[in-house]
């Protein structure tokens, strides 16, 4: 069974926002959070606009 690479990283999306969801509930400090998370929200959409043509791993091609 061959599953395309967009399904794939639609379910890490998902995966990403739920953990960002879970890790924001009962927070000592939202500032903090914010800060913590956000190299995550700047990265994430460069990583996905440049995925296929900046492979992270040739393994990840095929």
């Amino acid at each position: 069974m061959l599953i395309s690479n967009n399904f794939i990283l639609f379910i890490l999306l998902i995966l990403l926002t739920l953990a960002l969801v879970i890790s924001t509930i009962r927070t000592y400090d939202r500032t903090t959070w914010l800060l913590e998370i956000f190299p995550v929200l700047i990265a994430l959409p460069i990583l996905l606009f440049t995925h296929k043509k900046y492979l992270l791993s040739p393994t990840l091609s095929k």
